[in-house]
């Protein structure tokens, strides 16, 4: 909902429509939640069960912080989140959220909007000991080694420590943790080998005793 929207708006727009022309951007995030969900009862009308999940994607985190307030997420955004969750689960899909950048603030919201699947591509950015404590057994992690302080280093043993990290905090039968590759490798300076390599560890330590 909010890439559609600064993507439409643009970023700087969107912002301060978010403080100074509220009621104006939460009819946009409705009409913008309105298309997902068409999206999603067509895609079960052509397909039904075979559809297990819906996958979409929102990144709200710089590099320190949200890019809104916690506050200004929950009057208007979530709502729409919610909308979208809800009608994913009547129609038997679960929904997986890609998300990037420190959004350790709305992490329990989306644990409470019924989200599946959070993606992560950057665990050390958020803290791997603070998202424990706010979110293990609560949600399904699907988590990338860090693809920027711990994947450009190709270094095999901060790898495997980082995934051996993840496994033993963020896996529970309750919630769990997929291990997932990150795609862009040469936008990270990352070898195919050290991806490889971070995928192997993850089936080493991800099995549940």
């Amino acid at each position: 909902i909010f890439e559609r929207m600064h993507f439409l708006r643009g970023f700087e727009n969107t912002l301060m429509d978010c403080l100074l022309e509220p009621e104006y951007i939460s009819d946009m995030a409705e009409k913008l939640a309105d298309y997902q969900i068409g999206i999603i009862e067509e895609a079960h009308r052509l397909a039904g069960s075979r559809i297990h999940c819906y996958d979409t994607t929102d990144d709200w985190g710089t590099q320190n912080s949200l890019m809104i307030s916690p506050a200004v997420f929950r009057s208007i955004f979530k709502p729409q989140y919610k909308r979208i969750v809800d009608r994913c689960h009547e129609l038997g899909m679960d929904i997986r959220l890609h998300s990037d950048g420190k959004l350790n603030d709305i992490i329990p919201d989306f644990i409470e909007l019924g989200i599946d699947i959070l993606n992560i591509h950057q665990p050390r950015l958020l803290g791997i000991d603070e998202v424990s404590k706010l979110a293990r057994g609560k949600i399904c992690f699907e988590a990338a080694v860090d693809i920027q302080m711990t994947m450009p280093t190709n270094d095999k043993t901060l790898i495997e420590q980082e995934v051996k990290e993840l496994c033993e905090k963020w896996a529970t039968p309750d919630g769990g943790l997929i291990g997932v590759e990150y795609g862009y490798l040469n936008a990270i300076s990352t070898t195919k080998e050290s991806m490889v390599f971070a995928l192997e560890c993850f089936e080493k330590y991800g099995v549940q005793k």
